[in-house]
């Protein structure tokens, strides 16, 4: 099953972290798969590594995840390119930028938000948000982090500092922890927030363990960390081709079952998640937002 199941008529499609390891899957998987006269467009930052795939229907556009004004820059941009075409509105954001890091928190300049934590949560937020005003009614939305083991409702979650600014506070797993758990509650809150008439699907998969090293630029691990790594993918790694298939395939099944939010697993079965609720949900909302309309404009 792949993305042929997703769309049965033209489609508009946007994977952003699409040039390399599952994002550059999920595109090349896409360009196989969607109907005839579809449009694709890879977003990320390296357009050399996607340079075979562009034709007139599959085209590159630059964004840098890590700062939220180039994500408002880039969604408006965006916006405007396709307001006038033959299919003005996106039917499948696929969401998948990151990097591979074991360093600690690590702010972004200017905005000082852990780079970390802005590639896995707070730019994929931003880009649904600012990226609403042309998601079609029934659009699928889908972002690839750890829908599986997410849990908002653990007592690792940090209420108090939820981006985990505080040095004390930080680390590679608090961070993850947060970025996943907070995706659950944006996913829920986005879904809830709909309007009448509109049916989309919000979705967060684990993707499982991939091997993406050979294809991705995005890493700065040290050389110990790339050994293990490199054992680990060996023993029980999937390709980003068979990731991709997965995530497209749980996408085009929870897709079937009406809106809302949904989790999904490394094989694409849907992980049934406890309802989060107006309280929680409500928190994160308000966190994401603060955090982000309080970063400094750019120079």
């Amino acid at each position: 099953m792949s993305a042929s199941t997703l769309f049965v008529k033209p489609a508009r499609a946007l994977i952003v972290g699409g040039t390399a390891g599952i994002g550059k899957a999920v595109a090349i998987n896409l360009i196989s798969n969607l109907p005839p006269s579809s449009k694709i467009t890879i977003a990320g930052r390296n357009r050399s590594s996607v340079e075979s795939l562009l034709t007139p229907d599959v085209d590159f556009q630059p964004i840098d995840a890590a700062l939220m004004a180039r994500v408002k820059d880039f969604s408006a941009d965006y916006i405007r390119s396709i307001e006038s075409s033959t299919l003005p509105q996106v039917d499948l954001l696929v969401m998948s930028q990151g990097i591979l890091s074991t360093r600690g928190r690590t702010p972004t300049s200017p905005e000082n938000i852990d780079l970390k934590m802005a590639l896995y949560y707070y730019s994929r937020m931003l880009l649904i948000k600012e990226l609403l005003p042309v998601l079609s009614p029934t659009a699928t939305i889908l972002s690839i982090l750890d829908g599986k083991r997410s849990d908002i409702h653990a007592s690792s979650i940090n209420w108090d500092d939820l981006d985990l600014a505080h040095e004390e506070n930080y680390g590679l797993s608090a961070a993850r922890n947060h970025c996943s758990s907070m995706t659950d509650a944006m996913m829920e809150a986005f879904a809830a927030y709909e309007q009448e008439g509109q049916e989309r699907v919000f979705i967060h998969s684990y993707p499982g363990v991939v091997d993406t090293t050979s294809s991705s630029s995005n890493s700065d691990l040290p050389v110990y960390a790339r050994v293990a790594l490199s054992a680990l993918l060996w023993v029980a790694a999937v390709s980003p081709e068979k990731c991709a298939e997965y995530m497209l395939q749980g996408a085009a099944t929870v897709r079937n079952k009406g809106k809302g939010r949904y989790n999904i697993d490394e094989k694409g079965r849907e992980v049934v998640k406890k309802h989060i609720g107006d309280d929680l949900r409500g928190k994160v909302w308000d966190h994401t937002w603060d955090l982000i309309d309080s970063q400094p404009s750019p120079s």
